[in-house]
């Protein structure tokens, strides 16, 4: 009796990319290799029939439909100076950074959220931020952006990046932030 033995080998590229939370992924890129040895069995003997599968169709199980949640990403603060609702001079760059943005997701919303430091009274303040959120919502409207895609949120005073007890921190505070949700 001949005794049948058969070497397989495999040889494979592996790519593989995992959520390890919102913000990182984990993932690794190499080459596979794979053995198997299978022996035993004569060549004399009648060959194995093996019988036909039978198919037994799954149950179909309704899976619930999960909406993937959309995330605010970042993408630029625009800053004012003391009690005007007009961009400064200086923030052409990050207005031209809001419409790149918007043009990159072309699907996305954008979030302006409008700011004020505290030196006026909390009225004051809210209808500054309006203003502010407005004139920036329409730099964006007269390059391109459609203005069904815009979302104006006005925070007054009520959110300050920085504190209000000093120059530097009240500058920080007189702003707009954006963010295209995706």
């Amino acid at each position: 009796y001949g005794i049948t033995e058969d070497l397989d080998l495999s040889a494979g590229y592996r790519y593989i990319n995992t959520e390890i939370n919102d913000d990182q992924n984990a993932s690794f890129k190499g080459a596979v290799v794979g053995l198997s040895y299978r022996f035993g069995g004569s060549t004399e003997e009648e060959p194995m029939v093996t019988p036909a599968p039978v198919c037994t169709p799954a149950p179909v199980v309704e899976q619930p439909v999960y909406a993937t949640p959309k995330l605010d990403y970042y993408v630029q603060s625009i800053h004012f100076d003391v009690d005007q609702d007009v961009p400064r001079a200086d923030q052409k760059g990050n207005l031209e950074a809001m419409v790149t943005a918007a043009n990159a997701y072309p699907t996305a919303k954008i979030k302006l959220l409008g700011n004020t430091d505290s030196d006026a009274s909390s009225d004051y303040n809210q209808k500054l931020s309006e203003r502010r959120v407005q004139n920036v919502a329409q730099y964006a409207v007269n390059n391109g952006i459609s203005a069904d895609r815009l979302v104006g949120i006005a925070n007054g005073e009520n959110k300050p990046a920085s504190t209000n007890d000093s120059a530097l921190g009240k500058a920080n505070n007189r702003r707009v932030d954006v963010y295209v949700n995706r």
